[in-house]
């Protein structure tokens, strides 16, 4: 054999060893998790190539679950996937969306109550800088019943929108219109007809609206530093009468996420997160919350919540209205981890709200940010539980809930994000 043919004998060697060092890291990144807590699932790989944020709706039994996540094209034109999963995380139905635009952000659905979904997108045009808002309905397949409608020019100027069911099939959609600073909503039907038309709602920005068991309505939004609340006892969108709950530091350097908007019971909580990514705190994320009674809003005075970052968790008997057996108490501030992010509420049930967020968790040597659900009631933090462990970075998580009290939990996983997650706490989940 000649010094040439030796040469490309190792080079081709070098190559398959390359590939399959590639190939084998790949299927290691979408394996299952491991086991996070007592009540959680492992977590389930249930999408790849994911390029933005996940929603996911549950049917009130728990059979169907419908996911919405940004992906790409080879062209790196946005497209929104569709996939709904049976209650043993089996794929029913898996495609993209028909939505004719090549940038798309924030996917959110909504059940409806005629075997109908609820769909929102924001859109805007290549080159453009302005964002508009659209609504359709989808049939349990993900095919579009009807032509989209849009709510919400790009002259407006979409900076962030929140939607939540209206407890009749129906939804309200509430948006910010950064060309005014104006804070607008509308509710739909069932049947996807307006049954109010746009109403101005309030100055400000980022709002995030929620629907009490009674059918009240209620929103959360920031007026300048000021985090302010308004309510409407019947149910139907009108100026509103804002009250602020507490006010941002004007020194404040991290980047905020939220207010997130919680309701359970006759409580009210608004939640959100700083994350610092430069000075003595570079990597550290707080998560605080106020908790006040729905029907007398005042000014509150922040609370932390507090989560170990143990890699072994000291869990007690949890006896509640969700599916859960355990929960670990608050760490208080000593034994707290110094990343908490991205708390997003699910529906309250009863007098108790799950909220999702993430936290750093020791792992060996390492630490990776994972997902948890931390529970408030009667306007307390009362415990969290780990959700998810998989050993690489989660963010974006995304809760549920079902009629029996099940949760269920999404988020993005990898260094950039790129893998969808799905974990659950139903019997086949534990």
């Amino acid at each position: 054999m000649n010094v040439s043919t030796r040469n490309l004998n190792r080079f081709v060697v070098f190559i398959l060893s390359f590939l399959l060092i590639v190939f084998a890291s790949a299927c290691q990144m979408q394996q299952k998790g491991r086991k996070p807590a007592p009540d959680w699932s492992r977590g389930l790989p249930v999408g790849v190539f994911v390029r933005g944020d996940i929603d996911l709706v549950v049917e009130p039994d728990g059979a169907l679950t419908y996911f919405v996540w940004l992906t790409e094209d080879e062209e790196g034109y946005s497209q929104v996937q569709y996939e709904v999963l049976d209650e043993t995380a089996v794929s029913q139905t898996s495609h993209l969306l028909d939505i004719p635009a090549t940038q798309i952000r924030y996917p959110r659905l909504v059940l409806s109550n005629n075997d109908a979904i609820h769909l929102l997108w924001s859109t805007r045009e290549e080159n453009e800088r302005n964002w508009d808002l659209w609504y359709g309905q989808l049939d349990e397949d993900g095919n579009f019943q009807g032509e989209p409608i849009r709510l919400a020019a790009s002259e407006d100027g979409v900076m962030s929108y929140d939607v939540v069911s209206d407890g009749a099939g129906g939804l309200f959609v509430v948006w910010d219109k950064g060309a005014d600073d104006m804070i607008a909503g509308v509710q739909i039907g069932a049947d996807g007809t307006n049954l109010q038309p746009e109403q101005d709602l309030a100055a400000g920005a980022s709002p995030s609206i929620q629907v009490d068991e009674t059918g009240s309505l209620y929103m959360t939004w920031l007026s300048g530093n000021d985090v302010t609340y308004a309510q409407w006892p019947d149910g139907e969108l009108e100026t509103a009468v804002p009250t602020i709950i507490t006010t941002f530091p004007d020194n404040t350097s991290g980047r905020l996420d939220g207010p997130e908007l919680g309701v359970a019971g006759e409580w009210g909580y608004i939640l959100w997160s700083f994350y610092y990514s430069s000075g003595l705190e570079a990597g550290s994320a707080v998560s605080e919350y106020v908790a006040f009674p729905l029907d007398e809003p005042q000014l509150t005075i922040p609370q932390q919540i507090t989560i170990s970052s143990a890699e072994e968790q000291t869990y007690v008997d949890y006896m509640g209205v969700y599916n859960l057996t355990k929960l670990a108490p608050p760490s208080g501030v000593r034994g707290n981890t110094n990343f908490i992010r991205e708390p997003k509420a699910t529906t309250g049930r009863g007098n108790e709200l799950a909220v999702a967020l993430t936290m750093s968790q020791d792992f060996r040597l390492n630490a990776f940010v994972q997902v948890a659900t931390a529970l408030f009631k009667d306007g307390n933090y009362i415990g969290y539980q780990i959700a998810g462990k998989t050993e690489a970075f989660s963010q974006k998580p995304i809760l549920a809930t079902d009629d029996n009290g099940d949760l269920y939990m999404a988020w993005r996983d990898g260094g950039r994000g790129t893998l969808a997650y799905y974990a659950l706490t139903t019997d086949f989940g534990s």
